[in-house]
């Protein structure tokens, strides 16, 4: 063997040495755990463990029975114009009353100042009793619409697209405010969380594509991603870098939760 060859080949084993390989793991992009936002019985569940729901599918509803009859109790009351309309009827008739008096108060003064006073007071309280009638309209709309919305509590909606894998609770049982009922994710679209030295982070930059390996079926596949986040901080306890790297994963499957590694030399 010449000099020159094994030169070359001392190099190639000192390259290989000093490669630096690091092991992350594989985090699926939306991965979310949903609460009630009401305490309550637990009326239906719409979906069970391993169905794929959509964005605004129905998850699970809590007992509304009291709040649907509020929400109705309070449109009734929007809804009912009596009290307007006969200020507004009122205050028609007082209105023309008044201008006769006037015209009688001034052609033949039959009728004494005193009252015509009297009816241009009741004229004014009545158009008074209108405009009242009016904002009360708006306030009762603004507490229908509150019922409303605090109706819309007592159902989870799904906040995106992806697959129930956990259900924590069944119907009949009690939950209560903010405690986790479900949880949904999206294995559609993942990340590899990975931590490297800072003097590798400073190589990589944010939108660049990078290769990382996955063990799978007893054999290496390699995965291109493009990286989405560089921490501007290392970690105080370690001095590394957390690096995201997004990938598609709807044609590989890469189950979520496995390790991959990435060899930044």
């Amino acid at each position: 063997m010449n000099f020159v060859l094994k030169i070359g080949i001392i190099a190639l084993l000192f390259t290989l040495l000093q490669a630096q390989e690091y092991i992350g793991i594989i985090k699926p992009i939306y991965d979310i755990e949903l609460s009630a936002l009401v305490e309550g019985k637990i009326d239906k569940l719409f979906i069970k463990e391993g169905d794929r729901v959509k964005i605004g599918d129905n998850l699970i509803r809590i007992d509304d029975k009291l709040q649907r009859l509020e929400m109705d109790r309070r449109e009734i009351i929007w809804k009912d114009t009596a009290q307007l309309s006969s200020a507004k009827k009122n205050s028609k008739i007082l209105k023309s009353l008044l201008h006769s008096t006037q015209m009688l108060y001034n052609k033949t003064k039959a009728v004494s100042r005193d009252d015509l006073r009297v009816l241009e007071m009741k004229y004014y309280t009545a158009k008074g009793d209108i405009q009242a009638q009016i904002e009360n309209e708006k306030k009762e709309k603004i507490e229908y619409e509150i019922a409303k919305n605090i109706l819309s509590e007592y159902t989870i909606i799904s906040p995106i697209d992806g697959i129930v894998t956990n259900i924590t609770k069944q119907k009949s049982e009690w939950t209560k405010t903010g405690e986790i009922l479900l949880r949904i994710v999206n294995t559609d679209l993942c990340f590899l969380e990975i931590n490297v030295d800072e003097k590798y982070a400073t190589r990589v930059e944010k939108g660049k594509f990078v290769n990382f390996k996955i063990a799978l079926q007893e054999k290496f596949i390699t995965i291109k991603g493009k990286v989405i986040f560089v921490s501007p901080v290392a970690d105080n306890s370690s001095g590394l870098v957390r690096l995201k790297i997004q990938f598609d994963n709807r044609v590989q499957k890469i189950t979520p939760g496995i390790s991959a590694s990435i060899n930044l030399d």
